[in-house]
């Protein structure tokens, strides 16, 4: 079994405290740097047979009160809570580390200068004087998540350190506790305005400040913005053609996407945008960025279409709209397609008052409902449609 993979977690995990002071000696451990806006840790970030890497994770001191002693011990343990890996309060390891002859009164160390085959630091040595492990079928399971993943599988990390005398177990000079939230996102939908370029007239609105809403999973250190931009179908070939033609917001060409305050819904500014119009077609599209061990990372949604109705064009609508539309359509069928829409030779041809002509005689419109009766019952029979 490869113990490898584990001491490069370690690596990655490795605030302040309650303090208790012995009769051996006085130190106290600081924590310099952790680089807490990391949220994805990548293996291939860490050479995986040496343990070497050039990125810094953590930077630790171990101070000396005095020069009482030239040792101590470290006891150590990592908890996991990981959905991922269907683990919750599990220990994967803990152990012992000697520290012995220091020879300055301030151990600086970092995940940088610490590998494989690390025995010492600048002023001490390092020995693993104790190491224990979950059991060997646990430990491949998640052997297997982190080889395939290629990173530590998302969830809760907890290190515990704890200083304690050599010479004395009892005597605790200083722990730490320390929790690493690793949660890379993985979804980022889009809710609304908008939808599909097919939908815009179902999903058309009237406010010309849209409230933008969408969901996104669990992340503490991702940064959002927004972009959105004018859609018209005669410039722009698509909708991945029109999110980067020139934006409506942000306002200013030089910025890609609007910086977002908070993580998902976003009422449109009155100010740093320019104006979203009635009787238009607008695109737009949320970005995520986040740290990793890999360098920055950035995830885009999809991109949604929206229509801005105006209610002038309801209220025309509705006034030119045929009352008798859904009479016909019934009487006629597939042929009301062919003969009202598409350029048909009735394209919008109205009826515009409650009388028809029927068999040379001028009947209520009402009695094409009982034509329509006898269609629907066999007793009649649509054989042809003229127009004149």
């Amino acid at each position: 079994m490869n113990k490898k993979i584990f001491t490069i977690i370690l690596l990655f995990l490795f605030s302040n405290s309650e303090i208790a002071y012995g009769q051996c000696g006085d130190f106290r451990i600081e924590e310099d740097y952790f680089a807490d806006q990391l949220i994805g840790f990548y293996i291939n970030s860490i050479d995986i047979n040496t343990g070497d890497t050039s990125i810094e994770y953590f930077r630790y001191r171990i101070i000396q009160e005095n020069n009482q002693t030239d040792n101590l011990k470290a006891n150590y343990s990592l908890i996991i809570n990981s959905p991922d890996l269907g683990l919750s309060n599990f220990e994967l390891m803990s152990g012992v580390i000697d520290i012995s002859n220091i020879s300055i009164p301030e151990l600086v160390f970092s995940n940088v200068d610490i590998n494989f085959d690390t025995q010492s630091i600048p002023g001490a040595d390092f020995n693993s004087e104790e190491s224990n492990l979950a059991s060997i079928s646990e430990l491949e399971a998640i052997q297997s998540v982190i080889l395939s993943s290629g990173k530590v599988p998302n969830g809760t990390y907890i290190l515990n350190v704890t200083l304690r005398c050599s010479e004395d177990d009892s005597v605790v000079y200083d722990s730490i506790s320390k929790t690493i939230e690793a949660y890379e996102p993985v979804f980022l939908d889009l809710l609304s305005p908008g939808g599909d370029i097919q939908d815009t007239s179902s999903t058309a609105i009237f406010n010309t400040m849209p409230l933008f809403t969408w969901s996104s999973d669990y992340c503490t250190q991702c940064n959002y913005g927004i972009r959105v931009c004018k859609y018209d179908p005669e410039l722009h070939s698509s909708l991945a053609d029109a999110i980067e033609d020139i934006s409506v917001l942000p306002s200013n060409q030089n910025i890609d996407f609007y910086t977002l305050e908070t993580n998902g819904s976003f009422a449109y500014p009155s100010q740093d945008a320019f104006d979203i119009l009635p009787n238009n077609l607008y695109v737009w599209q949320i970005q995520r960025s986040y740290e990793t061990t890999l360098g920055n990372q950035k995830n885009k949604s999809e991109i949604f279409v929206f229509k801005v109705s105006s209610f002038e064009n309801l209220l025309d609508e509705t006034t030119n709209e045929d009352p008798y539309k859904d009479v016909l359509k019934s009487l006629l069928g597939y042929q009301y397609q062919e003969l009202f829409t598409n350029d048909g030779e009735l394209t919008n041809f109205k009826v515009k008052n409650s009388t028809v002509v029927l068999n040379n005689q001028v009947v209520p419109i009402s009695t094409l409902y009982d034509i329509i009766e006898q269609l629907n019952s066999g007793e009649a029979q649509l054989l042809e449609v003229e127009v004149e």
